[in-house]
């Protein structure tokens, strides 16, 4: 099962970038750009909100995922943005 994650990650892919120009990367190496441009956004719209200013809402997932979950089970009220219980 390990070698065959390791020939899947290190598969290159041929593609054509919005530009036009031919783009080719490894799996692995187009999970990491997809994980690193998402952050890139992230950070981009919660700097939006201190500008405004207003609060930015949760960013977190392991956050979003706990409060998510205690409001699916109706243990809880969610934590307003930016705490930490």
């Amino acid at each position: 099962m390990v070698r065959g994650l390791e020939r899947s990650r290190a598969a290159t892919h041929r593609f054509t970038l919005i530009g036009g120009n031919a783009g080719e990367m490894t799996a692995g190496a187009i999970v990491l750009h997809l994980v690193n441009h998402t952050s890139y956004h992230r950070g981009f719209v919660a700097d939006l909100f201190y500008q405004v200013p207003a609060r930015p809402p949760l960013t977190d997932l392991p956050v979003y995922l706990r409060e998510a979950g205690r409001q699916a089970a109706g243990t809880q009220q969610p934590t307003p943005p930016g705490t930490n219980p």
